[in-house]
């Protein structure tokens, strides 16, 4: 049933003075502000929490908002998520001091959301079952050791050291090149298998000692890129919210299982997601907030960016925020060319 407008505005002024206070606000407080008579709140309050979106934490006590009332907030009271021009300037002065790889950008971004919000920041590394090798290249680094790098079509690159017993030549390095060409550029992960690295080694014939390393190498690298990953950042400042009721030490070992963290960030499939208590399917995360937002490679999303806290978090601050830091992770990560790599 949609609400009326003083309805909504009355949802909205005790979302507001919740989630700055914590406190539960009475009718008093809210008529002041509206400029309508208390009976007239209590009426509308009334209302509202026969319909389940505020809540009476005591009897004696004013209204707080309940799950329900915090997603008609988000959904409907919260406008564009307009960013403004101060955030925007903050985001992109910090962002040109910030140099480095996929990782290094992504690092530098959750660390900042986190001293921003106050609460926990979590990225996941690109990922894109459709990646595929772009380029490889191998630096030598001495007579008996090089470096393999590898780079992928989402923007990742991986690298190696590998040390041979004979010593690298110049046709030694040809070699590989052209097996890389031939193997392992434009082809992804379910184009290449054990085997058919196992039969390119034993092509190799007597340079078999000196390349196979490399190769192995490379098929690993590939492995590793397609391999979900993510970052966490902020994790203690959460866990030392007195407010936030939930079992801190089960709240702490689930954001340190990767692979939970990445499967849940994974679930997210919209541009833009925000999940609110029991929203989260995760048993961990039922008193939490989330918002997270898509990152592109290419034009592909590969990758979330965004904020767990309690479920009692200033959305109309920090929705802009994720959905900011997002759009300029994106952007300067789509302005590199994974097809060159620096070393």
């Amino acid at each position: 049933m949609a609400l009326t407008k003083r309805q909504e505005q009355i949802l909205a002024a005790i979302v507001d003075s919740y989630i700055s206070t914590g406190e539960p606000i009475g009718s008093g407080a809210i008529s002041g502000e509206l400029a309508v008579s208390s009976a007239t709140v209590r009426n509308e309050m009334a209302v509202l929490s026969a319909q389940g979106y505020i809540e009476q934490p005591h009897t004696s006590a004013g209204r707080v908002p309940s799950e329900k009332g915090y997603r008609y907030y988000v959904d409907h009271l919260l406008g564009t998520y307009d960013a403004g021009e101060d955030m925007r300037y903050d985001a992109e002065t910090f962002f040109e001091n910030v140099s480095g790889s996929h990782d290094d950008i992504l690092r530098a971004a959750v660390g900042k959301l986190a001293e921003i919000s106050g609460f926990t920041a979590v990225a996941s590394l690109p990922y894109d079952e459709r990646a595929s090798v772009t380029n490889m290249q191998l630096v030598p680094l001495g007579h008996h050791s090089a470096l393999v790098v590898v780079a992928m079509s989402t923007g990742v690159v991986k690298s190696k050291i590998c040390r041979p017993v004979p010593e690298l030549g110049v046709d030694d390095a040809r070699l590989f090149y052209r097996i890389a060409d031939s193997s392992f550029v434009g082809k992804g992960i379910d184009e290449l298998s054990a085997a058919g690295i196992q039969g390119t080694i034993a092509a190799l014939g007597e340079k078999m000692f000196v390349i196979a390393p490399f190769v192995i190498a490379v098929y690993d690298l590939v492995r590793e890129s397609f391999k979900k990953d993510v970052i966490v950042g902020g994790l203690s400042s959460l866990v030392s919210k007195r407010t936030y009721d939930v079992d801190m030490d089960a709240l702490a070992s689930y954001m340190q299982n990767s692979v939970r963290l990445a499967r849940m960030l994974d679930s997210c499939k919209g541009e833009l997601t925000v999940r609110i208590g029991h929203e989260n399917t995760d048993r961990e995360l039922s008193r939490s907030g989330l918002i997270l937002s898509k990152y592109k490679v290419g034009g592909r999303n590969v990758g979330s960016l965004g904020i767990i806290g309690p479920v009692r978090m200033d959305y109309s601050k920090l929705i802009p925020c994720v959905r900011l830091f997002s759009a300029v992770v994106n952007g300067i990560l789509s302005d590199s060319d994974p097809t060159l790599i620096n070393i």
